[in-house]
């Protein structure tokens, strides 16, 4: 791919490429932009859908991809973009909160309390 599109790649991390090639010139200086798949541990389809949607909107992206097989979301845009949105979907990727109930059921008898001269309240 990189031959193809005459850019150059390399790894920077386990889930970030750097991907350089001329996109356009902007007030004299060349804009570099980066590919980068981050992964989500706990978002299923449904949830990694409405993320990709928020930062379209969120961060005005036109290049977010999602991978339902890898739980993975690729971007390709600026650096700064890249790291914004890598922060906005580590927080957002949490584990679902979980409610533990212990219950305990008792049971009293009142004949037990009455040989033993303890009479409860009455009502």
């Amino acid at each position: 791919m990189a031959l193809e599109s005459k850019s150059f790649w390399k790894p920077l991390t386990a889930s970030v490429i750097y991907v350089a090639r001329t996109i356009r010139k902007s007030g004299g200086m060349w804009k570099m932009k980066k590919c980068g798949v981050l992964s989500c541990e706990y978002a299923d389809a449904q949830d990694m859908t409405e993320i990709v949607t928020g930062l379209r909107q969120l961060l005005d992206l036109r290049r977010v991809t999602q991978v339902n097989a890898q739980n993975a979301i690729v971007i390709r845009d600026t650096p700064d973009r890249l790291a914004l949105a890598s922060k906005i979907i580590r927080d957002i990727d949490k584990a679902k909160p979980e409610v533990l109930i212990h219950v305990q059921v008792l049971g009293a008898s009142l004949d037990r309390l009455r040989n033993l001269g303890i009479l409860p309240g009455r009502a």
